[in-house]
């Protein structure tokens, strides 16, 4: 059977303590491979889900104190999306869904 390669990835953010940058190198690793998966997708292909590299370790503090921003990456707008310097926004009306974590 010919494999055939897909180029999906997946960028995954986990909150974990550990004693040391060691312990949480060796953590980080222990957990990712945890997540590992391989199984049948909905067109009957396999799908392998695996632990490519570590990719940062934060030290976040003894406490981690409510409202604490872990994680935050640029985005490009797209093409047709304007947004005016001024805009103001309302995200109370916001309807937001789970990632599914």
């Amino acid at each position: 059977m010919r494999a055939l390669f897909c180029p999906v990835s997946s960028f995954l953010l986990v909150v974990f303590r550990a004693e040391d940058f060691s312990e949480a190198k060796q953590r980080a690793i222990d957990l990712g491979r945890t997540m590992e998966s391989t199984y049948r997708g909905g067109t009957g292909q396999e799908v392998r889900w695996r632990l490519e590299a570590i990719e940062t370790l934060d030290l976040l503090g003894d406490a981690i104190t409510d409202g604490r921003e872990v994680y935050s990456e640029p985005m490009e707008l797209r093409a047709a999306r304007t947004i005016p310097f001024n805009a103001e926004f309302d995200p109370s009306n916001s309807a937001p869904g789970q990632s599914g974590v």
